[in-house]
């Protein structure tokens, strides 16, 4: 009965949000962290250890804070309208897309890389998985970026048509 309750309460929470931000972000890098392994836990703890006081959650949001124009299709992957959303790599042009940055980073991660590359490594993957499990890109999830660094959406991604009053902002 107390799982169905958390259940419900978890759901209702999730009508009332509002975009897939900096907090979303740290609560996946908290679950995520009471979830590891023996094995992969005493990893992270190692390669946090380069950054003393670092943690899942406070790394979560980094990959959104260095977003450049190289970067910025690894944080989605765009479905078309009106069909399943199954993936499939023609969804994912030259690698361009965050499926593809997830296998990317976690093929540095669990190679012998030198471990500033797989702590940063550490810090894509924590995001991404992140952004991969967003129930749905909210369009003011941009506002910041765009106060930020104006003309970050360019190109529009990843809307295949931009919201009228985020092109205003653009």
């Amino acid at each position: 009965m107390g799982r169905i309750l958390l259940a419900a309460l978890l759901l209702l929470a999730a009508v009332n949000a509002y975009a897939w931000g900096r907090d979303a972000h740290r609560l996946v890098a908290e679950l995520t962290t009471e979830r590891l392994t023996p094995a992969a836990r005493a990893e992270v703890e190692r390669l946090l250890r380069l950054e003393p006081g670092a943690t899942l959650a406070s790394l979560s949001t980094w990959a959104d804070e260095v977003r450049s124009p190289t970067t910025a299709a690894w944080h989605y992957v765009n479905f078309r309208q009106g069909e399943p959303c199954t993936y499939s790599n023609e969804l994912c042009p030259g690698g361009m897309c965050v499926v593809a940055a997830i296998e990317r980073q976690a093929r540095v991660l669990a190679s012998r890389a030198p471990d500033d590359e797989r702590l940063k490594a550490l810090r894509y993957v924590v995001h991404f998985v992140a952004d991969l499990h967003q129930p749905l890109y909210d369009w003011m999830h941009y506002v910041p970026l765009l106060q930020r660094k104006p003309g970050a959406l360019r190109n529009g991604a990843p809307f295949k048509d931009l919201p009228e009053p985020l092109g205003r902002l653009r």
